[in-house]
């Protein structure tokens, strides 16, 4: 596990002065270590190979360390807005290393129940709410 939570979350950037800057620091965050523009984070190691990595978390919210043990639906952190983020939200992607700069992505799914209560294995679709089902 690899995890930071001491960069600040970001005043909302929908003006733009807001959207200027948050593309000014976004440039400048990509010229360092690119983890920068992941903001707050946590690496988890699922298993030999597979990565799951949380990005753009609150600052001080990490409720897990480096060296613990983590199970299903325990929550990892709060939702932020770190790193290069224009709205808080939560960055999720598999990959095939612990580095996001040399790592290849991985496909996922979801099973998950849409608001018609129809279940569905898959991502969804921009702007549907779900709720995840319960793995067995």
């Amino acid at each position: 596990m690899a995890t930071t939570d001491r960069q600040r979350d970001h005043f909302c950037r929908t003006s733009l002065p807001g959207f200027i800057y948050l593309y000014l620091e976004g440039f400048v965050r990509s010229l360092g270590w690119p983890r920068h523009l992941w903001g707050n984070y946590v690496i988890l190691e699922l298993r030999e190979g597979v990565y799951a990595g949380f990005a753009h978390l609150k600052r001080g919210s990490l409720r897990v360390a480096v060296g613990d043990r983590v199970t299903a639906g325990q929550q990892l952190a709060e939702c932020g807005n770190s790193g290069n983020s224009s709205e808080p939200h939560l960055h999720f992607q598999l990959m095939s290393g612990p580095d996001s700069e040399t790592a290849h992505g991985l496909p996922f799914e979801w099973s998950y129940r849409d608001d018609d209560a129809t279940e569905h294995d898959g991502v969804p679709q921009d702007n549907v709410y779900f709720t995840p089902l319960k793995s067995e």
